[in-house]
């Protein structure tokens, strides 16, 4: 129900996405979009075969018969039906979850990819844009200043246009995922810790090795999103500095005619620039915020909890 929910909810940002209308039949446009396709479908295939390579394994072997997935002795001597009826839906509640998981990963992953996408067209447009204004007017055949700063006016409105899209869509994709982040963040810290303190009591076998599989997609989960984000506000940082770095100050020389469009290119720059130094966050809750950093500290916790558990079986001895 959640992905079904969340897959109507970002209707609107997938139509937008397709339409493509930003900078539509550009060289540029067109190679970045059809990267961001190759990946996502070089994604949705790996997690497929993974998939299928999951379920085959899990049947032919009979990994729920191992222990790890059996249910306890003590239950099947005074529980005989209770303990059968778990066993018969800990499959599909397993391969639902697994699935589930799969799902939710390429529905942020895939949005988040192509909004990278956008979001390196929107810094194409922003680089040399004074020099593609002054080309454009050249070309038709007129110096004066104030078709320079009417021309410059709309296509810098066109790039800020679409930057401001762009954010507003990553934030709904954050605003829609946001439970999901926290669950996958817990999972993989969690599912890390057990499977690594279930490969140290039982020694590293085939059982273990098919479990902590499980764990290694978790962590290369939160891994890849944590790169997409960083790379969605390495990039974004980048916009603002582009614009900053371009030949604006030989715009000097148009603003002696035109004082009130000089001053006003000035404030538009230092808007651009204070939106582009906002932190670009990804958040699923308040202390779960997709970056290396909590990347970091969810590895860390999962060491803690599993020398925890290690500590407790000797306890227990």
């Amino acid at each position: 129900m959640l992905l079904l929910r969340s897959y109507a909810q970002l209707q609107p940002i997938q139509r937008h996405l397709n339409e493509q209308r930003f900078l539509r039949g550009h060289p540029r446009a067109h190679a970045l979009r059809q990267q961001a396709f190759r990946t996502n479908n070089v994604l949705m295939l790996a997690l497929m075969v993974y998939g299928v390579l999951n379920f085959v394994v899990y049947e032919a072997s009979g990994l729920h018969w191992q222990e790890i997935f059996r249910m306890p002795d003590y239950l099947l001597a005074t529980n005989r039906p209770l303990t059968w009826t778990l066993h018969l839906i800990m499959r599909p509640m397993t391969f639902n979850g697994l699935g589930a998981f799969i799902a939710t990963f390429v529905s942020i992953h895939t949005m988040l990819t192509v909004l990278h996408a956008e979001l390196l067209l929107v810094e194409f447009a922003f680089d040399g844009l004074l020099e593609r204004v002054e080309r454009h007017v050249q070309a038709a055949g007129a110096q004066e200043s104030p078709l320079l700063w009417q021309q410059f006016n709309r296509e810098l409105g066109s790039c800020v246009r679409e930057h401001c899209v762009v954010l507003k869509q990553v934030r709904e994709v954050n605003r829609v995922h946001s439970f999901s982040i926290t669950v996958q963040y817990y999972t993989a810290l969690l599912s890390l810790a057990i499977d690594t303190f279930f490969i140290s009591y039982y020694g590293l076998n085939f059982v273990s090795v098919c479990v902590s599989i499980f764990s290694v997609l978790l962590v290369f989960e939160w891994y890849y999103c944590c790169k997409l984000v960083e790379d969605l506000q390495a990039t974004n940082k980048r916009i603002g500095w582009t614009l900053y770095n371009d030949k604006w100050s030989d715009w000097l020389q148009y603003g002696r005619e035109q004082p009130a469009a000089l001053r006003e290119f000035r404030t538009t720059l230092s808007i651009i620039l204070l939106a582009t130094q906002r932190s670009l966050s990804l958040r699923g809750s308040d202390i779960v915020e997709v970056s290396w950093q909590t990347f970091a500290s969810m590895l860390k916790t999962s060491y803690s909890v599993m020398m925890f558990l290690i500590e407790l079986r000797r306890l227990n001895r």
